[in-house]
């Protein structure tokens, strides 16, 4: 009998990071030249601790049973793509293209095609905010809508905000490695 195999836990605490990347040639072999472009943006340290990004759900259907069988059987059924909307920290009184407006600035006006880029292992800090060669990354092809701000609450925790919903437009490729 072969022994089982077991896999190393990997704390996710923060260590997800996420990226807007306006282009990508080949998503299942993104560039680090594409990811880290200055046309799109590192938004790791702009959303909320509870940010879920994609899910997706798989649907399953009953198989017809024949008058001869005993037993029924299911098959798997379309695979639907939903994308959490991007909610994200904005400072309305920062200066144009300052940090506390680098979200807002990008999203503002909506109608933006590209790729959210979700790297996952990794310190989500701004001491290595880049990607690099051999990471892994989940990338999706998505279309953000138009930002609004508002806050998080009326009480003395809220904070201001910007909100941006997010269609997922093609199949996902999941932990792809970066390549140069």
């Amino acid at each position: 009998m072969v022994a089982p195999k077991k896999p190393q836990l990997v704390i996710a605490n923060g260590k997800d990071s996420w990226f807007f990347v306006p282009a990508i040639a080949n998503k299942n072999a993104p560039t680090i030249t594409e990811i880290n472009a200055a046309s799109g943006l590192n938004i790791s340290c702009y959303l909320w601790s509870d940010f879920e990004g994609i899910t997706s759900s798989t649907g399953k259907v009953s198989l017809p049973r024949l008058l001869c069988e005993l037993t029924s059987y299911e098959a798997n059924d379309v695979t639907s793509y939903s994308f959490t909307d991007l909610d994200f920290a904005f400072a309305p009184q920062a200066a144009a293209a300052s940090d506390g407006k680098a979200a807002w600035d990008k999203f503002k006006a909506g109608g933006l095609s590209g790729f959210l880029v979700q790297r996952q292992g990794v310190t989500a800090d701004q001491t290595a905010p880049e990607a690099t060669v051999g990471q892994f990354f989940n990338v999706i092809p998505v279309e953000i809508g138009k930002a609004v701000p508002g806050k998080t609450s009326t009480d003395a925790a809220g904070v201001y905000r910007a909100v941006s919903p997010v269609a997922v437009t093609g199949e996902p490729a999941w932990n792809v490695a970066a390549v140069a």
